[in-house]
This record gives C-alpha cells, structure tokens and sequence, in this order.
C-alpha cells in the first residue's frame, strides 16, 4: 500500500489526511506492506525537541448542521497520525528509509 505524507515527525510517525492511519492499521493486521513516499522537506524539525505536529481542526458545520445539543462536542481532524511501528518504510529522494531512520536522513 502506498500514500503521500503531509508531515513526518522525528519518530517516524506519518501526518497525512483522515483515514490513512485506518489504512495503514489495516495493512498492519493483514501483512501488507505500507509505504509513503515523503519529500524530507516535509520532516518537521520542531518534533525533533517535544513539539507535536499541529492537526488542522475544520469547522464542526462539516460534520454536523443544525442546532447542536448543548452538550455535544464536535472535532473535525482534517488530518491523522499514522504510528511509525504501521511504516514499511518511506520513499524520499534520498533512497528508501524505514520509519526508525528517516530523523538521521532528514539532517
């Protein structure tokens, strides 16, 4: 399985669009390698010292119209994080790297 990357932190973690962690859990518990092709400018260099990557939040209106409940909380993650133990590898212009090693390639 292949997917692109929006942000790859310095644990090998894959930031990319709602539902590529269920993907990528999914090709975990059957056995099929999952890999995304990365341009290591999208390493975050922040994640590097404890910063997390920022996750957008859109409007709670996507999700659901109409008077809400009083009560009701709404998240609307445009992205999600893919653990870097579900990583194959990632494909980057500098060769083929497992999760593990992308921080030493990315310097």
């Amino acid at each position: 399985m292949f997917v692109g990357a929006d942000a790859v932190t310095s644990s090998g973690n894959l930031v990319n669009k709602v539902g590529t962690a269920s993907l990528a859990h999914s090709a975990h518990l059957f056995e099929v390698p999952f890999y995304s092709a990365a341009e290591l400018y999208k390493f975050d260099y922040l994640t590097r010292w404890g910063m997390h990557e920022p996750i957008e939040q859109r409007a709670p209106e996507e999700v659901y119209k109409g008077a809400k409940p009083k009560l009701l909380r709404i998240a609307n993650p445009a992205f999600d994080v893919t653990p870097a133990d579900h990583i194959t590898a990632y494909i980057t212009e500098k060769g083929i790297v497992p999760p593990q090693s992308i921080m030493m390639l990315a310097k």
